[in-house]
């Protein structure tokens, strides 16, 4: 356990050894040439499968939440509103699609037309090691492996099986985790094998049953009341222009006050409470099944030796979110011959469908499947080689329930064409919808003019791979072997994304009706050599240089697009080891990363995106500059404006048009490992600088950008005012967004006051900085006796200190620097936190039979980059997470118990004003709060 402790804890752990034909031959991550000891010039993090027990990783969403170097937005299990079921990883913070996934050394299948891999999809108990590389390596793996390489390595010396169940519950009593597996396995003459089995089901959690994010909090007059989505119940009434109606709120939304049945000014305290509906953590359930062989078919003088090879992996996901039920987003008119329309004008209603208890729920059962045949050997001169083929599909059925039909609700709300013309309601009495009113939309109203959507993702990966490596035969430095690598790879991917039909007749509102087509093929070529300068002399224990470079040509093939690109990349590393007790490591290297078959040619699609307006209170706002009340005052905005909804009207989608982004990166690091001090024998400390920088990136500009750019230029001069187009904005369904803000403000606000028509379409245009240091240390000391065993202390500390993470949305344009911040993550498009300090402490007692463990996770600070004066809370305080653990093993029996619980001092995260759900930053925070668990293992 010791070692594996100091494996998993330290930044300077050397990696382990991955299959290959011998033993004696150790290949790394981040390089395909062998070689005999367990180091890396490149900075790698070992955890092992000890490790990820000790640190009560249920799912590999837990690994990503844990590991120090990984800031920013991620898909996960707290993110409600987008995550389509799946869990990512984004090391440094660059966004998953720059952080490669591998299992044992080989892509996995992209489980969505972004490219990213689903950690939920790879079973833990599966798992005998992840390393974790924390460099560029596009010289060794190709596209995408800007931030680094997760390469996950399963386990491969089972004899016998093994056994398990968990039950995780938190202190509430709900979220309830059940975990099952099995693993066996067997060595024999000429060859071994591996299967395993997990079940996974993760109970849901709602918002409504923690008290934190039982209401979405408005903030009136530095006080925190209940509110809630501006979309309400009763609706929300906007003026169509100047009368009685605007006049009562100055042009503001107004209600018909559900107890005195007359119209009056919209509060905060109106707002529709969307978090009841809504989950916190998202239920899923994962079952998995995976077996691997090999088989030695050649052992000859003559011809050296060959070994066959096999790989399968399945995986089946159900997962849900649940939203609050569907409103008229698009702000519809209702005309003033509705017959209960009670302002005898025209007005435009935010109504939410509160009648509908059911909510929106989002339904993905994904199924994903991965096999590799493979041959690899020695041939009799020493040289390594090795060729496999693999295939991968993934499929995901989706159901999405309770969208609106824009033809059947225009017909409801009567401002169908038919009745625009007429002056009169012309749809059946039956179906005309009050929507001024509560309880008044009726089952045959909803049935009518509600309408599911079942749209279907596909992704598959044929791949061909061929490496040989080796020495020179003889021809040697005064270091040692020439060690070479050289290797092609010849992969083609396809994706599609398919909307049901009526989201294709463009019946569904914000739901483009387009497909998502495309197909990427790629050819590579690749070497690398290690030139060994010294060793083993005065100051010069190891003196090394590995240099590498591959070429890479893409086709790219969609509707109506057939085109190609090159990329070519480098990279040069040097480690130097004056003494047996310091290391001192570096690397240059350039890197790209393709884009996706969903960047290329996803179709422009609605959506809804949470943002700070510039304009709030702008009035009393003592930071306001001129130039920015200036502006405000030109959309017709008062000076106390304030909004109701804060989520601004966006277009999203691809372009085919795109080309490869670029990156270079360096690190610089230190290895300290004292020897000749028998306390510090097993001591290791490490601290390496890195520097990542991308440009062209593929992305586009956040909504808080765009706005806060576009507001303080003279005049709304900036080139980022072209990209608010405005609520008249038709590039989606060909009809406007949403209705106008009455007054100049129109041509960029809807009529509920936010911006619309925001487009964040996508584009080679961003550029990513980031700098900081890593630094581990990793303790194992002497053995003592107590309890009647012999035990061991066991420490580690991983710190990551963020020194500058600078995103540029646009060539010459304002650089926003987010470490320290909490900011709108440009993956996810919410906010996250990119803290300046994060760090990781394990500490244990560890015998042979049984072991006490300590995690604690520690978060910095993070203030709001849109930071307003008038928030309560632009700041989101630090946090620190304690998890403890105790094990038993009954060794004679085989019979190993775990109890635990994380989270114990049941911290609850921090409330910030600006939130996109649960009141906080529920990408980076522990949002179910205490979890108890209890696992039994069974080794036969």
């Amino acid at each position: 356990m010791a070692s594996t402790l100091i494996g998993g804890l330290g930044l300077a752990a050397p990696a382990l050894a991955q299959d290959g034909a011998s033993e004696d031959r150790i290949i790394v991550t981040g390089s395909r040439i062998g070689r005999s000891e367990l180091t890396s010039v490149s900075p790698i993090t070992v955890v092992s499968q000890d490790d990820l027990n000790v640190q009560a990783v249920r799912t590999l969403e837990d690994f990503a939440d844990q590991i120090t170097f990984a800031p920013g937005g991620e898909t996960n299990s707290r993110m409600n509103n987008g995550s389509g079921g799946q869990a990512t990883i984004s090391l440094r913070g660059l966004g998953p699609q720059r952080t490669l996934v591998l299992v044992n050394g080989r892509r996995t299948t992209p489980n969505n037309t972004g490219g990213t891999a689903d950690l939920n999809l790879i079973p833990v108990s599966l798992i005998g090691r992840v390393e974790v590389l924390r460099d560029g390596a596009s010289t060794v793996y190709g596209s995408d492996a800007i931030a680094g390489v997760v390469n996950i390595i399963t386990r491969d010396d089972v004899e016998g099986f093994e056994a398990f169940g968990q039950y995780d519950v938190t202190g509430e009593g709900d979220g309830q985790i059940y975990r099952y597996g099995l693993t066996f396995g067997r060595s024999f003459d000429g060859g071994r094998f591996t299967a395993n089995l997990e079940y996974f089901d993760r109970g849901s959690i709602r918002q409504g049953d923690r008290p934190f994010s039982a209401c979405p909090w408005a903030e009136v007059g530095g006080q925190l009341i209940c509110g809630g989505s501006g979309t309400s119940y009763p609706g929300q009434i906007f003026a169509s222009g100047p009368g009685a109606v605007a006049a009562i709120n100055n042009g503001g939304g107004v209600i018909l006050d559900p107890t005195t049945n007359t119209l009056r000014a919209f509060t905060p305290a109106d707002g529709f409470n969307f978090a009841t509906a809504s989950y916190m953590v998202t239920p899923q359930e994962v079952f998995s099944g995976f077996f691997d062989a090999e088989y030695d078919v050649l052992n000859s003088d003559r011809f050296g030796q060959a070994t066959a090879y096999g790989e399968f992996m399945f995986a089946q996901r159900s997962s849900q979110q649940q939203m609050a039920p569907v409103g008229t987003f698009w702000f519809p008119l209702v005309p003033a011959f509705h017959p209960n329309n009670p302002t005898g004008e025209d007005v435009f209603i935010a109504r939410r469908l509160a009648e509908l208890d059911s909510g929106r729920f989002f339904t993905q059962d994904a199924t994903a499947w991965r096999s590799i045949f493979g041959l690899e050997g020695m041939l009799p001169a020493g040289i390594f080689w090795d060729t496999s083929l693999s295939y991968g599909r993934y499929v995901d059925a989706q159901v999405v329930d309770g969208q609106a039909n824009p033809i059947r609700a225009a017909q409801v709300l009567c401002n169908d064409p038919a009745s625009l013309a007429a002056g009169s309601c012309q749809t059946p009495a039956n179906l005309i919808w009050d929507p001024f009113r509560v309880d008044t939309l009726t089952d045959t109203i909803a049935n009518y003019m509600l309408v599911r959507h079942s749209p279907v993702s596909r992704q598959t990966r044929l791949s061909f791979q061929a490496n040989l490596s080796g020495d020179l035969g003889g021809l040697q430095l005064p270091g040692g072997e020439i060690g070479w690598a050289v290797g092609y790879e010849r992969r083609r991917d396809t994706g599609e994304f398919i909307p049901d039909g009526a989201a294709q007749i463009g019946q569904i509102y914000f739901v483009s009706g387009n497909s998502t087509q495309g197909e990427t093929t790629s050819q590579e070529f690749y070497g690398e050599v290690r030139l060994p300068i010294l060793s083993g002399v005065e100051f010069a224990e190891i003196l090394a240089v590995e240099l590498s470079a591959r070429s890479s040509n893409y086709d790219v093939t969609g509707t109506n697009v057939n085109s190609s690109f090159d990329a070519n990349t480098y990279a040069i590393k040097a480690e130097w080891a004056p003494n047996d007790q310091v290391r001192v490591r570096g690397s240059f290297s350039t890197g790209f990363r393709a884009p996706s078959i969903g960047e290329l040619f996803a179709p422009q699609a609605q959506t809804a995106l949470q943002y700070t307006d510039p304009c709030t209170n702008y009035g009393t706002n003592n930071s306001a500059s001129a130039t920015l009340i200036a502006n405000c005052q030109a959309d017709g905005l008062p000076g106390n404006f304030t909004l109701t909804s804060t989520q601004a009207a966006g277009v999203a989608g691809g372009n085919p048009n795109l080309q490869p982004e670029e990156s270079e990166g360096y690190t610089f690091g230190v290895v300290f490992t004292p020897s000749g001090t028998p306390i510090l024998e097993d001591f290791t400390f490490s601290a390496d600088y890195f520097s990542f920088e991308i440009t062209g990136a593929v992305g586009s500009a956040d909504v808080n950008t765009i706005a806060n750019s576009c507001y303080n230029s003279p005049n709304f001069s900036d080139p980022l005012c072209a990209l608010i187009a405005g609520p008249g904005y038709s590039g989606v369904t060909g009809s406007p967004l949403a209705a106008p803000l009455p007054g100049p403000g129109g041509a960029r606000r809807s009529a509920v006051g936010v911006l619309a028509g925001v487009l964040v379409t996508n584009a080679n245009l961003s550029t990513y900085e980031t700098s900081g240091v890593d630094i581990g240390i990793d303790y194992s000391g002497p053995t003592f006796d107590i309890f009647e065993s012999t035990a061991q202390f066991v420490a580690g500390l991983d710190i990551t200190y963020l020194e500058s993470f600078a995103y540029q949305v646009l060539p010459g344009g304002a650089v926003s620097e987010y470490a320290g911040r909490f900011a709108q993550d440009p993956f996810t498009g919410t906010p996250a936190a990119f803290p300046e300090i994060t760090a990781l402490l394990r500490l244990g007692v560890v015998s042979d039979n049984w072991q006490f463990n300590y995690v604690g996770r520690y978060i910095d600070e993070v203030t709001d980059f849109s930071s307003n004066p008038n928030n309560v809370s632009n700041t989101a305080e630090r946090v620190f997470y304690h998890d403890v653990q105790a094990a038993y093993d009954f060794v004679d029996s085989g019979v190993g118990l775990t109890f635990g619980v994380r989270n114990l001092a049941n911290e609850t995260p921090p409330y910030v004003s600006n939130n996109d759900d649960m009141n906080t930053l529920n990408q980076t925070y522990d949002t179910a709060g205490r979890y108890f668990y209890g696992r039994v293992t069974i080794r036969r």
